[in-house]
């Protein structure tokens, strides 16, 4: 990876994700959302994954509203994850 996506200079310029089964638990997912710079998390229990895509949604829609600055990046670990 190169060492100018490791840092930014802006909050929302690169937000990391990922969504995890977790069978032992009465929610099976959960997805969470790392802003890089800011630091700031955001994590939601899923009943069911297909819910990923409107927790992806909202979350690209409230941040920007909150911040007043658009999200530029979304960062995942493997392109087909969020794939029913």
């Amino acid at each position: 990876m190169k060492s100018s996506l490791l840092f930014t200079t802006l909050i929302l310029e690169s937000i990391h994700s990922d969504i995890l089964e977790l069978p032992i638990l009465s929610y099976k997912w959960i997805i969470i959302f790392l802003d890089n710079y800011f630091s700031y998390c955001n994590i939601t229990f899923l009943y069911k994954k297909y819910k990923a895509i409107k927790t992806i949604k909202s979350i690209f829609q409230i941040w920007p509203n909150i911040i007043s600055h658009p999200i530029k990046r979304l960062h995942t670990n493997n392109r087909e994850e969020y794939i029913i």
